[in-house]
């Protein structure tokens, strides 16, 4: 342990730290909705006047634009740094944007217009739950108190897949499946531009499973 003022400089030089960074979270009820700059009430442009429902639905295009502007700015704040992901929402299966919703579309395309480098990650559910298909240009899944880890193996195909894909890439068409014996970092780090809706990594939250998110993460640095 050491002061916080005075941080060793080896420790903001690790590479084994990955920094998730996430974007919007839901309103889980009118409490947090009262305090929103996205609220009508608490801006001077009149955004938000239709309430909390319609925050993500796509509704209001003064809303989206509003969205789009913010998610630009930060994402070109730290296009240059290292060992970042963005989130696009923390559980958005309270009432947001969740697996299959055309928001989510529509903020990966604003993040790819500003960095093609950084990885996008969704939250998917509390608990476990099979994703059929990833979508276009998602790399990660994210899990909230996911103990034990169940969805790692529900998903582990699409880790499989995103792995055999690169494969291929390096090895060319005999690059069929994951070589036995070819080594991890040939494979990553890899950039947004390898993922193509295949799959790369399965997160679960720390608090659940430290094990099981440290082995993971791997798989990103």
């Amino acid at each position: 342990m050491w002061p916080a003022s005075t941080t060793p400089r080896r420790w903001w030089n690790r590479r084994d730290i990955a920094v998730e960074l996430v974007l919007f979270c839901v309103f889980y009820g009118e409490e947090q909705w009262h305090l929103s700059p996205l609220n009508a009430q608490n801006n001077v442009n009149g955004i938000g006047a239709k309430g909390r429902e319609h925050v993500f639905d796509e509704s209001d295009p003064a809303m989206m634009a509003v969205q789009e502007r913010l998610v630009r700015r930060i994402v070109a704040e730290l296009r240059d740094c290292d060992n970042v992901y963005f989130e696009l929402c923390n559980e958005p299966y309270f009432d947001g944007p969740a697996l299959g919703s055309p928001w989510n579309e529509r903020m990966m395309r604003v993040i790819r217009e500003v960095s093609g480098r950084h990885l996008i990650a969704l939250n998917v559910a509390n608990g476990s739950q099979r994703v059929e298909q990833m979508p276009q240009g998602l790399a990660i899944l994210n899990f909230h108190y996911c103990a034990p880890p169940d969805a790692v193996a529900m998903n582990w195909q699409h880790v499989v897949a995103q792995k055999e894909r690169v494969a291929r890439r390096i090895l060319g068409p005999r690059g069929r499946g994951v070589p036995h014996g070819l080594r991890e970092d040939l494979f990553f780090p890899l950039q947004a531009d390898d993922c193509d809706g295949a799959g790369l990594c399965l997160v679960t939250q720390p608090w659940c499973s430290p094990l099981a998110k440290m082995y993971l993460l791997g798989y990103i640095m």
